[in-house]
């Protein structure tokens, strides 16, 4: 901690003592619960219903069957002396097509609920962002409020003693009334403050109850730290107009406005096809006979010339209007997320300002108090100004650190995602967190965006078959494996899904997304895995761009690619061109991805020359971090091969994956060792890769999720 929040942190942890047993639940969880707000059940429950609804209409093609029973007593009337009395039963069926128009009219119904079904998407996902940016500016207001009122009741403590010393110096002829007054003038704001404080939070507490549905008491809290990761991601060109729900919403109503079966110059001809099979039956001469029947049946009006002209001109508007309404949305909301980010460096300056502030009002108040020795003279006097005068830089301070927590709920329009873990941003913007502008990557205490230098050494696992975590993580019955696995030191799961899997996740991932959640709150962060080397192709990159895009809203803490070109083709001459294909396949990934890109790779991948660099400076300048997959069980051997590469790419984030596999050889995998010998390997590995840019090891089973008792217990 710098010297210059000093203040502020020894006065909360004085006043919050007795306070420190309870406390609200940190910001990532309340946005969790966020799902309970009745705004966003009822947005989800209409989408749904929308959705249910053109899932009905698309069942219905158009197609229906058709069926008649009847009896009739009959009696014909030959000629005028003959007449033909009898019984008959009657049976027929079939179906109707319908064509043309027919069928152009119910596909536009379906356009309809189409264009419905993606504004009922989008007002979810903006009723969320909504409910964020609100939970968030609620958050900082009680933060802000708690803080401002431990201060002032921290000064307050001081009132009685001030005031004496004071009619004693106004007295003395050493101080003037005026200096006097201002000085007492102090205590009336704190108390102003230390009212204004609670009532602060009183209604942040009241609003962040109502929104998250959460039992909410009241209790200290923590700022969050935003990572300098969202600040990075925000700069990615042209990415946000492609996942702005909003804007989405209206492309897809432009493409569907721009097939509009309206258009089509059949539409007003109605027609459908018949296929009809009737049988008789006289019952009282046992006689009887069928018939099939094929009839083709339309309708042209009269005033088609006419109605085909005022058809094609009203789909013309529509779709003039709709991309009309696009053009304007999108430089409405442009311009507004232009003002957010300009808006940022002027927060973090006047952030910078307070902490300077502060440092000067403390260093006063040092000051003064060792010139104030004797009471004769003002010098007493000006330190108690000084210490006024340092309150009110701390409450300035406050002020300060909340409007940055403030601008995130504002953020939260354009980027739902969480940025208040405070780790390591690898992937997802067109700089490195490096790059960024010295008010956004300082390390001041008082700013709430940092960019840590460190990468977070954390164990990871690969977990290939998700089924068990899947359906245990959301209800609980996952709790025993997430206690055993953070006993092991795994902070982070790479889950993939299977095809059903995946297919179920993309129509619907709340359910993913809720599983995610609770891992989570168990202590556990949550990455996707990914793995089809077909992907690397031109003409497969657009499977992978999809997944990713439909996944969007799930709170993963990155995506892991594991994309082998040596199985498209094992000849090395092939390897430099399909690795720059690969470096395609990862800058569309980055765009179209909302978490950081990570890549297995094996290690002499990295040193391959492609398109004049090595691979790895194209992983630097794509942000993507790689994981070495080296597998033997050799501690010595896995540190001589990691050891250059980190050293060599120093602006990489690296992890190296270990193999606990059964089906590998010895040499190869560490589940044959006993496991204090298995332990002792990987605890070599890991302390021999210090290097400062070396972020974990990963560990690979068959079934990590079953066999992760196998790893042995981290030693504390």
């Amino acid at each position: 901690m710098s010297s210059r929040a000093t203040i502020i942190a020894g006065v909360l942890a004085a006043c919050l003592a007795s306070r420190a047993a309870w406390a609200l639940p940190p910001l990532s969880e309340l946005e969790a619960d966020l799902g309970h707000a009745p705004a966003q059940q009822l947005a989800e429950r209409e989408y749904r219903a929308g959705k249910d609804t053109l899932t009905a209409g698309e069942a219905d093609l158009g197609v229906s069957a058709f069926g008649s029973l009847g009896a009739a007593h009959n009696h014909d009337i030959i000629d005028p002396t003959h007449s033909y009395t009898y019984d008959q039963g009657m049976g027929g069926a079939g179906l109707v097509l319908p064509l043309l128009g027919s069928r152009l009219r119910i596909e536009s119904g379906l356009a309809r609920d189409k264009e419905g079904l993606a504004q009922l998407a989008a007002r979810a996902q903006l009723t969320r962002r909504d409910l964020l940016g609100r939970l968030r500016k609620a958050y900082a207001a009680y933060w802000q409020g708690m803080g401002e009122e431990q201060l002032a009741r921290a000064y307050l403590r001081s009132e009685a003693r001030v005031e004496r010393e004071l009619a004693l110096r106004t007295e003395a002829h050493v101080t003037l009334d005026s200096h006097r007054l201002q000085i007492l003038a102090s205590f009336a704001q704190a108390r102003s403050d230390a009212a204004a404080a609670q009532a602060q939070q009183r209604d942040a507490l009241a609003l962040m109850r109502d929104l998250t549905g959460a039992p909410l008491s009241g209790g200290t809290v923590e700022l969050p730290r935003l990572s300098a990761a969202c600040i990075a991601r925000a700069t990615a060109v042209g990415r946000w107009q492609r996942q702005d729900p909003e804007l989405r919403a209206l492309r897809k109503e432009i493409a569907l406005r721009a097939d509009a079966p309206q258009s089509n110059p059949l539409y007003p001809v109605q027609s459908n096809l018949q296929l009809s099979v009737q049988s008789e039956d006289q019952v009282t001469t046992g006689r009887n006979g069928s018939s099939v029947a094929l009839t083709w049946w339309f309708q042209i009006p009269l005033g088609y010339r006419s109605q085909r002209r005022h058809l094609a001109a009203a789909a013309a508007e529509r779709l003039a209007s709709a991309r009309l309404e696009y053009r304007i949305r999108l430089e409405a909301l442009t311009e507004q997320r232009q003002s957010l980010l300009e808006q940022l460096p002027a927060l973090q300056r006047a952030q910078t300002l307070a902490d300077l502030r502060l440092a000067a009002a403390r260093e006063a108040v040092r000051e003064r108090a060792l010139r104030a020795g004797r009471l004769a003279g003002d010098t007493p006097g000006k330190s108690l100004r000084a210490q006024a005068a340092r309150y009110e830089a701390a409450t300035a301070q406050l002020a300060a650190a909340a409007a940055l927590l403030v601008w995130y709920g504002d953020w939260a329009r354009f980027d739902p995602g969480s940025c208040t873990d405070g780790t390591v941003f690898v992937g997802g913007s067109d700089r490195a967190p490096a790059d960024l502008p010295a008010a956004l990557a300082g390390t001041s205490t008082g700013s709430t965006i940092t960019a840590p230098r460190r990468a977070h050494r954390g164990r990871s696992l690969y977990v290939w078959k998700s089924a068990a975590w899947l359906s245990g993580a959301a209800d609980g019955a996952a709790d025993a494996e997430f206690a055993r696995l953070r006993t092991t030191g795994v902070t982070r799961l790479w889950i993939s899904l299977d095809g059903p899997q995946l297919k179920r996740a993309m129509e619907d991932p709340a359910p993913l997304a809720r599983a995610v959640r609770a891992t989570g709150r168990a202590g556990l962060s949550v990455g996707l895995l990914l793995g089809d080397p077909s992907w690397i192709l031109p003409r497969r990159r657009a499977d992978l761009t999809r997944i990713l895009t439909a996944l969007d809203s799930v709170p993963f803490d990155g995506v892991e690619l594991d994309l082998e070109p040596e199985q498209l083709h094992e000849a090395p001459a092939k390897l430099p061109a399909l690795l720059g294909s690969l470096a395609d396949t990862l800058a569309a990934a980055r765009l179209a991805s909302p978490w950081p890109l990570e890549l297995s790779i094996h290690p002499r991948d990295l040193d391959v020359m492609v398109r004049g660099i090595p691979f790895a400076v194209l992983l630097e300048r794509l942000h993507v971090s790689p994981t070495l997959m080296i597998y033997a069980a050799n501690p010595e051997r896995v540190i001589a091969i990691a050891t250059p590469l980190i050293g060599r790419y120093r602006q990489l984030q690296f992890r190296v994956a270990l193999s606990l596999e059964k089906s590998l050889p010895r040499s190869q995998s560490l589940r044959s060792y006993a496991r204090p010998e298995r332990r002792a390997r990987i605890t070599r590995v890991a302390s021999g890769l210090a290097a400062p840019n070396f972020a974990g090891l990963v560990f690979e089973f068959e079934d990590g999720w079953r066999d992760v008792g196998l790893l042995p217990a981290v030693r504390h």
